[in-house]
């Protein structure tokens, strides 16, 4: 069941039969007939008549209204009705004096529910091929009670001739009760009803039994009463159902993405919002269903329920079952992922026993048609392989951290392997290879993933615009290292200390984006580890047979022949090293949140610590104000629109006067307040939808926390949009809060996360470029020289307050006062009217603003021309990784300088030298003069000992020149984990090779 505030099938349709029997009930009560369960009965006044005017607008507004009071805080007293009762309830009201036609908006509800009941019916007879099973007191049994109630108190138009007549000749008049039931659901007669519409059970009791001025403190609302065993069947089918409706929309959503209408993060917050809807629906009914077991691990217990276990179960293991079929059935429960990831299950099953190393022995789907070769030739047989193969290559690859971290030396290097943001798709997916676990929720991400590789044309493009967010993000920065490997960064900025620790988190992140270690691992692990042979029976197979029911050499010797000629063999880990990145746009879009909320985080600090953006934001309000600047600067009026308080202590100031003194005020000049570096309370803070994007990567919070946040911005959003609409009435009752439908929450989820991202990712940027406002602090510390352009600046707004109150110049109306003002210089445009200091700032902002660009923002998206430009200057040339003697002889003989680390597999140097030594590849690497490059000792043993000691714990270091060793800085080689020996090394062989691309260059002009 999905979350409370979410509309799902299975809450919908109890909803709808609720709405019904709840009517149905009070109008057989009406009609005579009495309930078994005793319920709270109101007074009703006497009617002598049909409501009319003021009492038929009170009676409407008793159903539908809006005020302060929410039909939520009333308590609804709940009974449950059998299919008997209902019977016996429909028969009372059919054979009654009076006509009672059921209100259109009832009958709406009344048949959107047979609707439901009809599909779940469907599908169960189609899927067991058992026609009329369920007739007997199951779904057709409901099917059929309803759809009688319908052609009895549904009127002409429903009856079609099959409801037989009422043994009464002549109507009589109707009851008040019934009269006043009738009275306040007719004003819901309308004909534009749809699936949208949602009359509550609360508000159907409300209409149906009170009518005192008072607001009840508690309702009755009936249920229809069915057997366990159907209803548990039809919530599963609806979940399924819902899983469909959501995946439709995510497609949209995504397809939007690829052209470029969806930015990258929003597009990924979907796919959260959409996996978190589905995890605590399935932790919900997992819970009431089964009891005691563990909700990660239900999907076969799930699916069982609306499929048979045999077509589950085939595929797991190929050499039992070998058939494969597509059909509407599987699908409808995602079951051509679902036995993908069921192999990784297997594997992990039995990995504590053999299979320890990587890759793992996946066979691929194809293996499943050795009894019908021309089947998997057809069309939509293809793309089951293919999906089947991508996926299989996305987890393989996924799970190498996981492999190489049970071999870790230390806590170091632990952390080198975490990825700097763990998308959803990774952390539902890793509990299948991990821990042998299959939820639904962990199927229908996969298949989400696939829908999103289906739809998005250009797959890289997401990787690349994360290069190009992480180039916006290092550029301000520019981190650099001073001799002793000591991290440098800022620029032209001078930072706070307080910045140091959220700036070098954001070197962390960026280091992680341009040389990320999963595409490095695979690397090395490819060249020592091969995917087992599986084509020849002779290898694996005598592994696997201990532990599959039936190996192929139980087989008919028919199979063998066929199974020989296919040649089949494993799946092979993807040719790219960076398949998982390029193949995920997940991560990408995870990482680009990251980046962007620890970049918002430093450029608050730094806004904090320097005044560049205060000064601009009061210099461009008092131009605007004062008619000196017709540009609008749409970035600054961003800023002013999200940190008003921070600004200008939550109030715009529009004349010369007030302009000046709500200066004065901020620093203090009038003895008013702390100063200004003091006042916590007048700090830039992050926008308030901030918390709801930094819970999309917090991995400790639950499905539910997430939902949450995201929920209550979609509230706060909905309340400002009609806070100028709300409305009273003479009850104060207000409807019960609407729930919205799944496909329509992760709708309102990427509008909500689209508009959030408009808020942050600006003030370091903006801050660097600064329009030369800021100053430098004096040294890396708390203190800052800023308060003496604070200073210049509230004498030039002095200066024009001075100047209107001379009498000497002429002002139009909206120029500093909404008054005009007539000065003995009759020009009301002399340039000096508010005098020379503003005058210079007007001209210093027109020519800024005119040449002002997107830069500021963080780019949420990249254009073909920013990601090219990207390309050419991030690249990060990876070393170079001979795995031969005669590679390593040709690197050698076509390069000037050649920095060579040799190393093995065993050794206990710190891992972070690898870093420094990318970092120094990255830096000085030039093509055919400076080349770095990594040599597994073991792949080149012959090689490695002309330059390597016979201690196979430490990394070796060694430099060539022309071919040949050289010394460099006295050292013939590095040994260990020296960073600054590595560092001053190649900084020499850096700089004598740019010297000579230089010379080069020169000869070549």
């Amino acid at each position: 069941m999905l979350p409370e505030f979410l509309s799902g099938s299975y809450k919908q349709y109890k909803d709808d039969t609720s709405v019904f029997v709840t009517w149905l009930g009070r109008v057989a009560e009406a009609c005579g007939y009495r309930a078994k369960v005793s319920s709270p009965s109101a007074e009703t006044p006497a009617l002598s008549q049909r409501l009319k005017g003021k009492a038929r607008k009170e009676a409407k507004q008793a159903l539908l209204a809006s005020g302060t009071i929410s039909l939520d805080s009333i308590t609804t007293v709940k009974h449950a009705v059998s299919t008997r009762e209902l019977v016996t309830q429909v028969n009372t009201i059919f054979s009654s004096k009076a006509k009672v036609h059921m209100p259109k908006s009832i009958k709406f509800h009344l048949k959107r529910a047979i609707d439901a009941r009809q599909r779940c019916t469907k599908w169960y007879e189609n899927a067991e091929n058992k026609a009329g099973v369920h007739d007997e007191g199951g779904h057709r049994f409901f099917i059929r009670v309803l759809k009688e109630a319908l052609v009895k108190l549904g009127g002409p138009e429903e009856s079609d001739g099959e409801a037989p007549k009422p043994a009464v000749k002549k109507s009589l008049p109707k009851n008040k009760k019934i009269l006043q039931i009738e009275n306040r659901f007719s004003h819901l007669n309308v004909e534009d009803l749809d699936d949208s519409y949602h009359l509550t059970p609360t508000e159907t009791a409300l209409a149906t039994s009170n009518t005192s001025p008072n607001i009840p403190k508690s309702v009755d609302v009936f249920e229809l009463e069915e057997k366990r065993t159907f209803e548990d069947a039809f919530v599963v089918f609806c979940l399924f159902e819902d899983l469909h409706r959501i995946q439709r929309k995510h497609k949209e959503i995504w397809e939007d993405c690829n052209s470029g209408k969806t930015n990258l993060i929003a597009a990924t917050a979907v796919t959260q919002a959409a996996i978190c809807m589905i995890r605590q629906a399935e932790e919900e009914l997992c819970s009431t269903l089964f009891p005691g077991e563990p909700a990660d691990n239900c999907y076969n217990t799930l699916a069982s329920i609306v499929a048979l276990v045999e077509s589950i179960t085939k595929g797991i293991d190929p050499t039992n079952h070998f058939g494969v079929d597509v059909t509407p059935f599987d699908s409808f429960i995602f079951l051509p992922v679902a036995r993908t990831l069921m192999k990784f299950v297997l594997i992990s099953q039995l990995s504590l026993k053999f299979i320890s190393d990587w890759p793992p022995p996946i066979l691929p789907l194809r293996f499943n048609y050795i009894q019908d070769q021309n089947k998997a030739d057809m069309p939509e047989h293809k793309k089951l392989q293919q999906d089947d193969k991508i996926l299989s290559q996305l987890l393989i690859d996924l799970q190498l951290p996981d492999k190489a971290r049970a071999h870790a030396h230390n806590e170091a290097d632990i952390l080198l392997l975490e990825p700097i943001a763990r998308d959803i798709f990774l952390r539902t997916l890793q509990p299948v290879w991990l821990e042998g676990k299959l939820s639904v929720t962990a199927v229908f991400a996969a298949q989400m993933l696939l829908d999103i590789l289906d739809v998005c044309s250009d797959l890289p493009k997401f990787s690349r615009q994360l290069t190009c967010a992480n180039a916006h993000v290092s550029k301000p920065l520019d981190f650099g290292f001073e001799a002793g490997a000591k991290l440098e960064f800022g620029g032209e900025l001078c930072w706070p200390t307080s910045g140091d620790e959220i700036v070098f988190t954001i070197y962390k992140i960026t280091q992680s984006i341009q040389m990320p270690v999963l595409p490095s691992i695979k690397s090395q692990m490819l060249r020592i580890h091969q995917t087992p042979e599986f084509s020849g029976r002779e290898n694996t197979l005598p592994k696997l047979e201990g532990n599959m029911e039936r190996s192929l050499e139980q087989l008919n010797p028919a199979l063998c022949a066929i199974y020989k000629q296919m040649n089949l063999g494993l799946i092979q880990p993807a040719p790219a090293d960076d398949f998982a990145i390029t193949h995920n746009p997940l991560y990408s879009g995870s990482a680009m949140l990251k980046l962007l909320l620890t970049y918002q985080e430093a450029g608050l600090t730094l806004a904090n610590h320097h005044l560049s953006i205060f000064i601009a934001a009061h210099l461009y309000n008092a131009l605007r104000q004062l008619r000196m600047l017709d540009q609008e600067w749409p970035l600054m009026v961003h800023i002013i629109q999200q940190h008003k308080r921070a600004l200008f202590a939550d109030e715009l100031l529009t004349t010369t006067k007030d302009i000046e003194n709500r200066l004065a005020y901020r620093l203090n000049m009038l003895g008013k307040q702390k100063r200004f570096h003091e006042d916590g309370k007048y700090k830039f803070r992050e926008p308030a939808l901030t918390p709801m994007l930094h819970s999309l990567l917090n991995t400790e919070l639950s499905s539910g926390q997430v939902l949450w946040q995201i929920e209550q911005q979609m509230e706060l959003l909905s309340d400002n949009q009609r806070s100028n609409a709300t409305t009273r009435n003479s009850r104060g009752i207000q409807r019960q809060k609407q729930r919205v439908k799944p496909e329509e929450f992760i709708e309102r989820t990427r509008d909500v996360v689209s508009g959030a991202l408009d808020n942050v990712g600006w003030n370091v940027t903006l801050e660097e470029e600064g329009m030369g406002f800021q100053f430098e602090s004096w040294k890396r510390e708390e203190k800052s020289s800023d308060y003496g352009l604070l200073i210049v600046c509230h004498e030039a707004f002095k200066e024009a307050r001075d100047a209107r109150l001379s009498g000497k110049f002429t002002y139009r109306p909206g120029e500093g006062d909404i008054k005009g003002l007539k000065g003995r210089d009759k020009n009301p445009d002399n340039p000096y009217r508010h005098g020379t200091g503003m005058l210079v700032a007007s001209k210093v902002f027109k020519e800024f603003i005119a040449d002002e660009s997107e830069a500021f923002k963080f780019p949420l998206a990249s254009s073909a021309k920013d990601e090219e430009a990207t390309e050419q200057t991030t690249r990060i040339p990876w070393c170079h990784r001979p795995s031969s003697a005669a590679e390593l002889h040709e690197l050698l003989s076509s390069t000037t300088y050649v920095a060579i680390a040799f190393y093995t597999y065993f050794d206990k140097s710190d891992l972070g030298i690898l870093t420094m030594f990318a970092d120094q590849a990255y830096t000085y690497t030039i093509p055919g003069i400076f080349a770095f490059a990594k040599v597994n000792v073991d792949n080149i043993p012959g090689v490695s000992k002309q330059y390597c000691n016979d201690d196979r714990t430490q990394r070796t270091f060694v430099f060539f020149k022309n071919g040949k060793q050289v010394t460099v800085n006295y050292q013939a080689a590095i040994i260990g984990s020296d960073m600054a020996g590595l560092k001053a090394a190649t900084d020499k062989l850096g700089e004598l090779a740019k010297k000579r691309a230089q010379q080069a260059g020169e000869q070549a002009g």
